[in-house]
């Protein structure tokens, strides 16, 4: 038998001696290695990925620290209430002596104090020295604050004259102070020449006499 031959060319015969070649074929089921270009080529997005989860970490636990540094370097807010003193009761009747000192006042006037809206009672007159008007006593209740009752008289300049305050009435620019006794406001308004220092001292003394 006389063995082909591939037009133009010529085949190999094996040899007795020669050892068989075995072609490799793929065991089926078993997947292909990767090779080594495609693992090279992966490896570049697995460091991607990592770093990104990396930073992702940083900048959680940053921000979680930066809002623990915050909530205790931060000051709590504290809210105060202001609360208004309850004033204490006069144990003393709200009415106006006929004479202080050297001034007086007609009997027929600040013997009955009034009712205002706001509950407040209130009494006055105007004394007389030497027969001319001298100065406007007034007493009123209940109040606890000699600033704010001057406010609320339409005083201005307010000034602390101790122990109450003074101040100039915005209705007729006549000067005046008050002190708080008993919860009650004692206030003079001058219509005479007064300085402010005798002016306080005339309060005192009123406030003095009527709270017995």
């Amino acid at each position: 038998m006389s063995d082909s031959k591939p037009e133009g060319g010529w085949q190999h015969v094996q040899g007795p001696d020669e050892p068989t070649r075995v072609t490799a074929r793929p065991i089926p089921g078993r997947r292909r290695r990767p090779a080594r270009g495609e693992i090279e080529d992966k490896r570049p997005q697995r460091r991607f990925w990592m770093t990104l989860a990396i930073v992702t970490v940083v900048l959680v636990a940053v921000a979680a620290g930066s809002g623990y540094l915050v909530n205790r370097l931060t000051p709590a807010t504290v809210i105060t209430e202001t609360v208004t003193p309850t004033p204490t009761p006069a144990s003393w009747p709200l009415a106006l002596p006929v004479t202080i000192g050297e001034y007086s006042r007609d009997a027929n006037e600040g013997a009955t104090p009034t009712t205002g809206t706001d509950g407040k009672q209130t009494v006055s007159a105007t004394y007389s020295r030497d027969g001319k008007p001298a100065a406007v006593i007034l007493l009123s209740r209940p109040h606890s604050d000699g600033q704010q009752f001057m406010q609320d008289a339409n005083m201005n300049a307010v000034a602390e004259v101790e122990p109450g305050w003074c101040g100039i009435s915005g209705d007729n620019n006549l000067d005046a102070c008050v002190v708080i006794r008993d919860g009650t406001a004692v206030l003079v308004l001058a219509m005479a020449d007064f300085s402010r220092t005798e002016l306080m001292e005339l309060t005192v003394q009123v406030a003095d006499q009527v709270d017995g």
